[in-house]
């Protein structure tokens, strides 16, 4: 009997020692979360530590945050990892999922695919939806597994379900493209909406293309202007470029130059080319701000050094005019050959004038027939009316009626008075025969 009362007695305290234990650990972590919230990172890792000590599984996890983020203790991956793999085999999740980014990347730990997608498949079994979208992201980029289009639509279909912005967006993407499915701009759009409407912003910015175009939506400036207005407010450059053109052309908002300025200004100050070049235009025409030159030809550069070619074409233009700037045909010409060298047909056709009478630049009527056939080639109808006179007259070619009548031909046939003109002319003076078709290859 004596025996037995010892034994009872025994196991009394065994298991008073072990409540008293247990309930210690949780009152430490407790006071270690209160600690962290305060502030106070190197009591709170105190307090961690001392749960961790006594087998509190999640505060080896918070401890392995702190170590790997360095708050109130000295930064180390490799303690951090040894934190994350004891509360991750003891089935935390987000131990599980910790550990499994220190595996991705390396951290801490030797870098390898398969640890890391072991342990995200831990804690997407447990519903973890970054876990659930990093699969996605493996098995659709191939990173570490063997790529599945397959597999990435069901752990992002997994992680959109539980409301996952970045998986959402990743579904509607690959049903825009038609990755692993048939293209569909309408399930596109049903995943993009979503996530959308939770603030992600390329979510956003692809729901306004949508709208504005009408693909898999119906077509609505309106709903274009509200999600493109959610990107935007996020800083998106694009969709405060796009924004900037809606408010100059009234597109499903209140036409407003003050409100495109706005924007524009936005995307400009970002470094988008196109952005700067319609921002200086606004500028050196005082549209919805006050005009300046200055401001103007600051943008102007700005988009003309990312290669702009108008931007080169209009800071050639001010130069030429001495708008805002001390007048100078040499400095005009140095920006004309810039964007005309990018193709621009405007440009060819200023440097053919140029060169024509030496204007700026050194006479040259060869150089003059370059730039006049180059925009010529892009149906710059003043370029071809200068063919047909130069063709008409002899100058820096061999004189030719036939040929000067071809030039005026395609110039008329686009509209323009003045080659239809000259070409009468041909025909009235009789300097071309009366049966001639020009329009004959």
């Amino acid at each position: 009997m004596k025996k037995l009362l010892t034994l009872i007695l025994v196991l009394a305290i065994a298991a008073m020692t072990a409540f008293a234990l247990a309930e210690n650990a949780s009152d430490l972590f407790t006071r270690g979360v209160d600690a962290y919230h305060s502030g106070d990172y190197a009591a709170a890792a105190e307090f961690f530590s001392r749960a961790a000590e006594l087998g509190h599984v999640t505060a080896k996890n918070n401890l392995g945050v702190m170590y790997r983020d360095g708050d109130g203790v000295e930064q180390s991956y490799e303690t951090a990892a040894t934190y994350f793999r004891q509360a991750a085999d003891a089935g935390n999740v987000n131990a599980q999922y910790n550990l499994a980014v220190l595996y991705q990347y390396g951290n801490g730990v030797e870098q390898s695919w398969e640890q890391a997608e072991a342990y995200y498949r831990l804690a997407a079994a447990q519903g973890f939806a970054n876990a659930q979208y990093n699969l996605g992201v493996m098995y659709r980029d191939g990173a570490g597994v063997e790529q599945s289009y397959e597999k990435a639509l069901e752990y992002f279909g997994m992680a959109a379900d539980t409301g996952s912005d970045d998986a959402q967006y990743n579904l509607g993407v690959m049903y825009a493209r038609g990755m692993g499915v048939e293209q569909s701009w309408e399930q596109a759009a049903e995943y993009l909406r979503p996530a959308a409407e939770q603030g992600h912003v390329e979510a956003a910015y692809f729901m306004g293309n949508l709208y504005y175009r009408g693909d898999g939506v119906e077509q609505s400036f309106e709903q274009a202007a509200k999600y493109y207005a959610i990107a935007a407010d996020q800083g998106y450059t694009n969709a405060q470029f796009n924004l900037g053109v809606m408010y100059n052309n009234g597109e499903g908002v209140e036409p407003s130059s003050e409100k495109a300025a706005e924007y524009f200004t936005l995307a400009a100050d970002k470094g988008d080319a196109t952005a700067q070049f319609y921002i200086g235009n606004m500028y050196s025409n005082g549209e919805g701000v006050e005009q300046s030159y200055e401001l103007a030809l600051k943008y102007y550069t700005m988009s003309a050094d990312q290669g702009n070619a108008k931007a080169q074409l209009y800071i050639g233009n001010m130069y030429w005019n001495g708008d805002g700037v001390e007048q100078s045909y040499e400095s005009a010409g140095k920006y004309y050959t810039m964007s005309a060298d990018q193709g621009n047909a405007r440009a060819q056709y200023y440097l053919g004038g140029m060169y024509r009478n030496g204007t700026g630049v050194e006479q040259s009527l060869e150089k003059a027939l370059e730039y006049y056939e180059l925009a010529a080639g892009q149906d710059d109808v003043k370029a071809l009316a200068k063919l047909g006179e130069m063709y008409e007259k002899g100058i820096g070619v061999e004189q030719s009626c036939e040929t000067a009548a071809r030039y005026y031909w395609k110039g008329y046939k686009l509209g323009d008075a003045d080659c239809q003109m000259r070409l009468g002319e041909l025909y009235q003076d009789g300097r071309i025969a009366p049966d001639f078709n020009p329009g004959a290859e």
